[in-house]
């Protein structure tokens, strides 16, 4: 496979086939598209090769990301490309910014055979109307790009699911092979990319110019990545300053875990009394969907400590022992059977007076 290092990136040596259009399934209208190639010899002589370009250097915090669409249920896997190195990060933006002026002019060109492109277009709207290719962070009010800010995009990855050949790849080096001298590369597994911080260097595909009815856009995924490291991600806390003059205050963690004490002993009595059994948000596979908590549980987490308490669990059911006899309940959403008297509510909180009064 070709590559072009973004080094030595001319965007003059992009090419495009002709326009092709196709129906989208389902009867709902057509696009159209113009594949990308690479000329790697001379306008007089070109030689056509996949368009495929070797960024920089980039990391990614949280390694490869999977995102469901709320609208089709699909999924899709990506992973951040940001360099690693600030100058690099700038001349690799340059370079995509001149590519995608490129774009444009091909849209411009062919916008009488595009569809979902008026022919009164102009060329400096179908160059904002592009996807950005690459981001920089700008200020939400002003638009004015951050100082000191740097550029970073999302790679989309192919799961190889018409051909498994073409699935996105990640290769560790495993040492060298003694008769060849050239490297041993092994793929490593997406799970193992998952929620890491990655280190790696990725070969990007740019294979289509696309106009459908909702957008205009440059079609690209990661063909592959050589892996440098594999580290813990950081964790980034927004409020870092804060939170070490909190953490400075001998009292404040004191009074945060008594608060937690009185929030778990007052859920325990919201339950003894009979409400609803309150609900654990639960994350990973369930997709965050709320499942309930068993009722003793809370008790068992409020009374935590206190002499003459404990719990057990039989054919569904719960009961706690205590010094004043015993009581069950019924795991999940079922009504709670007590054998007690409830345990004393805590008087409520006074309500706040109303703004409009």
């Amino acid at each position: 496979m070709s590559k072009i290092n973004f080094k030595d990136f001319d965007v003059e040596c992009v090419m495009v086939e002709k326009v092709e259009t196709k129906p989208v399934p389902g009867n709902k209208g057509e696009y159209s598209y113009m594949r990308l190639s690479y000329n790697i010899c001379t306008h007089e002589s070109p030689i056509k090769r996949p368009f495929v370009l070797e960024y920089p250097r980039c990391t990614s915090n949280r390694g490869i990301e999977m995102r469901v669409d709320d609208e089709n249920g699909r999924v899709s896997y990506s992973i951040q490309a940001k360099p690693d190195d600030p100058t690099e990060a700038e001349e690799l933006y340059e370079k995509i910014q001149l590519f995608k002026k490129k774009v444009a002019q091909f849209l411009y060109d062919n916008r009488v055979e595009m569809r979902h492109i008026k022919p009164t277009t102009k060329l400096e709207y179908l160059f904002e109307d592009l996807n950005n290719i690459m981001y920089v962070p700008t200020d939400s009010f002003s638009g004015v790009r951050i100082s000191g800010s740097t550029p970073s995009t999302y790679l989309k990855l192919d799961i190889g699911l018409f051909d498994i050949k073409y699935k996105s790849q990640f290769l560790r080096v495993t040492g060298i092979n003694p008769k060849t001298s050239k490297p041993i590369t092994k793929p490593l597994d997406w799970e193992d990319l998952t929620d890491m911080r990655v280190t790696y260097t990725p070969l990007v595909n740019f294979y289509r110019v696309f106009s459908g009815q909702a957008n205009r856009s440059v079609q690209s995924k990661m063909r592959s990545a050589t892996v440098h490291r594999l580290d813990e991600p950081e964790i980034i806390n927004p409020q870092e300053e804060l939170a070490l003059t909190l953490a400075s205050n001998p009292d404040y963690i004191d009074q945060i875990e008594a608060g937690l004490k009185m929030a778990r002993k007052r859920a325990a009595a919201r339950t003894l009394e009979g409400s609803p059994p309150p609900v654990r948000i639960l994350n990973g596979e369930d997709g965050g969907k709320p499942a309930p908590i068993d009722p003793l549980e809370l008790v068992a987490a409020a009374t935590k400590g206190m002499s003459g308490i404990s719990t057990s669990s039989s054919q569904g059911r719960s009961t706690v022992t205590s010094s004043f006899g015993k009581f069950m309940a019924t795991t999940g959403n079922g009504p709670v059977i007590s054998k007690i008297p409830p345990v004393p509510s805590v008087p409520p909180v006074p309500s706040v007076p109303s703004m409009e009064s």
